[in-house]
């Protein structure tokens, strides 16, 4: 790791506990000024926002959750189409190169000939040499 990276990493750290000691400290001033009645009210309202903030979370973040998805398929439909445009030009491609057109000659009209094989006159069966 980068000398510079692990200053930054120390700096953000000690701001962050800083902040959080801070409001710590906040808190417990507020609460050793409040009277008790006053303090049991305001958890009390607290415990009933939890369920509340918990509902409203659920439906936003199943809102957020379609639209992240809608976006997904918005997006990647084009793509999907494109790649599969690309692959039928490539195989048509290929298919033409593996598969030449057949070469089609068209030859003359030609008249009979005849190719019965002929035979020899029947003789007295003498062999010449």
């Amino acid at each position: 790791m980068n000398l510079k990276r692990v200053g930054t990493l120390a700096c953000v750290v000690v701001v962050l506990l800083a902040m959080l000691a801070g409001a710590c400290y906040g808190g417990w001033l507020l609460v050793a000024q409040v009277e008790h009645g006053i303090l049991a009210a305001c958890v009390l309202g607290l415990m009933a926002a939890v369920p509340l903030a918990a509902l409203a979370g659920y439906k936003l973040g199943g809102t957020e959750a379609r639209g992240v998805l809608a976006g997904i398929g918005l997006g990647t439909g084009p793509v999907v189409q494109t790649a599969g445009q690309i692959a039928t030009v490539r195989a048509s491609a290929a298919r033409a190169i593996r598969e030449p057109d057949p070469v089609i000659v068209e030859l003359p009209r030609m008249r009979m000939i005849d190719v019965t094989p002929r035979q020899l006159p029947s003789g007295d069966d003498q062999v010449v040499m």
